[in-house]
């Protein structure tokens, strides 16, 4: 493995971890909105027990937690892709140029999903995610099928 091969898979860490810090935020958000909610009286401590989707609970705790559920979806794959293309010495620049516009449309989702949760706005996002990890898919496809 030459210098710059070295050099482009060390820094492939960075959108992972990028996603990961994520993934942090949105589970802090989610904390709060739980913890404010039982304090202020707008859900029970029992809620807790079960987690039933209900109508009774604030829009904004649902929104936190169907949104940390996303984050263990799609970014999975993310993750798988990555590790291969690591494996197979196969990153370069445009494997960090999606890999980047992958994290950044998926901090967009998240951050739409979270606030104001604009469902065309937040599809657009999600759209623009999975092209990226589309493109990473075949990227990493292809070079694999030239190796064999």
């Amino acid at each position: 493995m030459n210098t710059t091969t070295a050099f482009m898979n060390k820094q492939l860490f960075y959108p992972v971890l990028a996603l990961i810090v994520l993934k942090f935020l949105v589970l802090f958000r989610l904390a709060f909105l739980r913890v404010t909610s039982v304090l202020k009286r707008k859900i029970k401590i029992s809620y807790f027990r079960g987690l039933p989707e209900s109508a009774d609970i604030p829009a904004a705790m649902t929104y936190a937690s169907r949104n940390f559920v996303n984050l263990f979806e799609m970014p999975v794959l993310f993750y798988v892709v990555l590790i291969f293309t690591l494996i197979f010495n196969q990153a370069d620049t445009n494997t960090h140029f999606f890999s980047w516009g992958y994290v950044i449309f998926r901090y967009i989702h998240s951050l739409i999903h979270i606030t104001y949760n604009n469902v065309n706005h937040r599809f657009a996002a999600f759209v623009c995610s999975n092209i990226c990890l589309v493109i990473l898919v075949v990227k990493l496809t292809t070079a694999l099928c030239k190796i064999s």
